[in-house]
């Protein structure tokens, strides 16, 4: 058996029929896997299909052992006359996994101010003065924190399978939907036309809008953020100079959604 798949965080070992190991690169804190599992252990009693676990070892090469998931990334097979039908499936599990509360994930804002600090100084005075507009009482939910096609497994049976939990926090659902704006618009290593990363944008907005009450009021501040914000990972360089026009934009909403 042993087949692997390697991704940006962790590779992913089948030991069985039933069972895969994730092993996370040595960058990813221990932290974050301690509460992957513990996310995941929640999640078995919500509505949020999400793979069942077994154990996490933490010394030498840490892994989580957690059910094996027979199916393939929705981003394989994304259809562009499907597109509607795709989006709106997409929005929806968004907006569902919004609704649950969490009792293990970290605050949203907690975990933002620490990357904050990482920033480079004019990021990170740029940063600040986006959380200090933004902090507002709002509703709160659970944020998923990298929500996109590839971390979405869809079953034989159509079931859609939710994963990579270890940035998961507890905060506003306009933070979620915006970084999940920011990766239709700019991340990925396969070439797509601006124009269709828009309608991507724009379809994906509308129909996440049409299953949820969230206020957009301030949406292109959060859009803002969550692009300073990026700019600490690990990404192509195409994507960071993409990163750097996008902060500096003045007009976010053209970017994103205009045709």
């Amino acid at each position: 058996m042993n087949k692997e798949k390697t991704g940006a965080t962790a590779t992913v070992m089948t030991i069985s029929d039933e069972r895969v190991r994730k092993y996370f690169q040595a960058s990813i804190e221990i932290q974050r896997i301690i509460q992957e599992f513990r996310m995941l252990e929640e999640l078995e009693r919500t509505v949020v299909p999400t793979p069942n676990v077994y154990a996490v070892e933490l010394e030498d090469s840490p892994f989580i052992e957690m059910q094996r998931i027979d199916g393939s990334e929705m981003l394989e097979l994304f259809e562009p006359e499907r597109i509607t039908d795709f989006l709106n499936t997409f929005a929806t599990l968004h907006q569902r996994i919004h609704q649950q509360q969490s009792r293990v994930a970290p605050e949203w804002y907690d975990v933002t101010q620490q990357k904050v600090h990482h920033l480079q100084p004019a990021l990170r005075l740029k940063a600040e003065r986006l959380l200090e507009t933004l902090h507002i009482p709002q509703q709160q939910g659970l944020l998923h924190g990298d929500f996109h096609f590839q971390n979405i497994l869809v079953t034989a049976d159509e079931t859609f399978v939710v994963i990579d939990w270890h940035d998961a926090t507890t905060g506003p659902p306009i933070a979620d939907v915006a970084r999940t704006l920011l990766l239709l618009r700019i991340a990925g290593e396969i070439t797509v036309p601006d124009e269709v990363r828009r309608h991507v944008c724009r379809e994906y907005l509308d129909r996440y809008q049409a299953v949820s009450s969230i206020q957009l009021s301030n949406l292109s501040d959060w859009l803002r953020l969550m692009a300073i914000l990026r700019t600490l990972e690990q990404i192509p360089s195409a994507e960071q100079r993409q990163l750097k026009e996008l902060i500096s934009h003045p007009d976010l909403g053209a970017y994103f959604f205009n045709t």
